[in-house]
């Protein structure tokens, strides 16, 4: 179960019909009774970060930003009926797998006893949910918060507020929703922050962003196969948040979506990969050299030619790294610069993964581009042909 940061008494709201995924209130004994304990126990835990939070907490939901959310008196009510009616306007994911999804719920494993039958079942149906995998509410709204969450002033993407599944995530929840408020906002006034004027602005901008995603979803993961195919991009994407070397991943990545394997060089990676830079500063001769000097980085790192590797992080430190300062006790230099890099090529997969949804057949058609002449034709064709002579030998 995913919860996330909006609060509003609602019908559900299908989201993907491909998945079966449903935005709603808590309905079952059992939905309500989970989500008012984690209410529970992130109040206790506030409490005893702040003594008197008991007290506090009744201010900083009766503020304006939620702009008489509740209908209840809040004042009137208990701690206990305060986090209660908190809980039930707690907005999570929920999975209801049917015939008309692609996937299926975990009672297909008692379904079919037959450990070859199962294996067939599952080989045309991918399985949700499998106990040691992220759960698909979290990694499509990673997805989601991913791909939309810097394309707009005020940020489109929304925060997990707890998240149940493996690896359990619990979140702060008070802490998410206070720092919406006036009051908070007064407080730290983050820089650069574009804050929504209430909650009904925020929730209206936010949920039909991901009803707008959830419908361009859909429109992709027409079969298992496309499903299993997003579903391992997400994966790369939530390992590359835990690594060093995330490079690796993205540009993994952007060799995955975008270069045609026919075609797999240098020349092809720098220049479609230049596309989705969108740094003003740069020109197109500059983009075409970043791209090209990340695909070099690339290829020093898998093939363990660490001194060159080295040459080449130096080169990209010497033109892009130039006002900053590094804490050596913390990292080495060589991992400072990766981790910028790292920065980069986050933004760049993004802008590549906003057009494989928004105009998937741009992408796809850029992917089978092949840009060769005839002549760079003819000279391949030479090559392969003096290749297969030798080895006739």
């Amino acid at each position: 179960m995913v919860g996330i940061e909006c609060l509003k008494k609602i019908s559900p709201i299908c989201i993907s019909k491909k998945l079966g995924l449903y935005l709603k209130n808590t309905e079952t004994d059992e939905e309500k009774e989970l989500v008012n304990d984690l209410v529970v126990e992130d109040f206790n835990k506030e409490c005893k970060r702040n003594k008197k939070f008991d007290k506090e907490i009744y201010k900083f939901f009766a503020d304006n930003y939620y702009n008489k959310l509740f209908s209840d008196d809040l004042s009137k009510l208990n701690i206990s009926q305060l986090l209660s009616l908190i809980s039930e306007y707690i907005l999570i994911f929920d999975l209801t797998p049917s015939k008309d999804t692609i996937i299926t719920d975990d009672e297909i494993f008692d379904k079919y006893e037959d450990d070859i039958e199962l294996a067939k079942q599952l080989s045309n149906t991918p399985i949700i949910n499998p106990l040691d995998e992220w759960e698909i509410e979290h990694k499509f709204l990673y997805l989601f918060n991913f791909i939309e969450g810097d394309k707009s002033e005020k940020r489109n993407d929304l925060d997990e507020i707890f998240y149940t599944g493996f690896p359990e995530k619990i979140l702060n929840i008070m802490s998410n929703y206070i720092a919406k408020t006036y009051i908070k906002r007064r407080e730290w006034m983050y820089p650069g922050y574009e804050y929504y004027d209430n909650q009904d602005e925020e929730y209206d901008a936010k949920i039909n962003k991901l009803i707008e995603f959830g419908n361009l979803y859909d429109s992709i993961i027409d079969n298992g196969n496309e499903y299993l195919k997003v579903d391992f991009i997400i994966e790369t994407l939530i390992s590359a948040e835990k690594s060093q070397y995330s490079l690796l991943n993205y540009i993994s990545l952007i060799e995955m979506l975008i270069v045609n394997s026919k075609n797999s060089s240098r020349s092809e990676f720098k220049r479609k990969l230049k596309k989705f830079i969108s740094d003003d500063s740069m020109d197109d001769s500059e983009k075409e050299y970043v791209s090209g000097l990340f695909y070099d980085i690339r290829s020093r790192m898998i093939h363990g030619d660490f001194d060159k590797l080295k040459k080449e992080l130096l080169k990209y430190k010497k033109r892009y790294m130039k006002n900053c300062s590094f804490d050596y006790g913390e990292f080495k230099e060589e991992n400072w610069i990766i981790g910028s890099i790292n920065s980069f090529l986050r933004h760049i997969v993004s802008n590549i993964l906003y057009d494989y949804f928004h105009d998937n057949k741009k992408i796809c058609e850029l992917k089978k581009e092949n840009k060769l002449n005839e002549k760079n034709n003819y000279f391949i064709y030479l090559f392969r042909k003096l290749k297969r002579k030798i080895k006739s030998f």
